[in-house]
């Protein structure tokens, strides 16, 4: 029952799930194949000599996919940079990425940072 001078409802369009070709499409799928993850682990059983300098940069991971290697660096702390031979890092340059190590120029300094075995 309607009360008196209320305007009528407009007419509802019925209910429906939204067609397949409007759903969010799904994420697909990660080739694990793809990558390889190697991750940093500090050296304790080769200590540093005390007149050596310390790198400019910290080697956290080498990351493979295919061919292609790729040095996870961080500077001081800003957070994870990655970066490929010949690539220039806070006036570092990558001479070499290999599988465990990575080759920087800083300066007239040439320093080798390792992953641990």
């Amino acid at each position: 029952m309607w009360a008196v001078g209320a305007p009528a409802l407009p007419p509802m369009a019925p209910m429906s799930l939204p067609e397949p070709s409007l759903a969010p499409a799904a994420t697909p799928p990660v080739d694990a194949q793809a990558w390889t993850v190697t991750l940093w682990r500090p050296l304790v059983d080769a200590p540093a000599p005390a007149a050596a300098a310390s790198a400019p940069l910290k080697l956290f991971s080498i990351l493979r996919r295919g061919d292609e290697l790729i040095a996870a660096l961080d500077a001081d702390q800003a957070g994870l940079i990655y970066a490929r031979a010949g690539d220039v890092v806070n006036g570092c340059r990558i001479d070499a990425v290999e599988a465990r190590a990575v080759v920087l120029i800083h300066g007239d300094q040439r320093q080798r940072l390792e992953l641990a075995p």
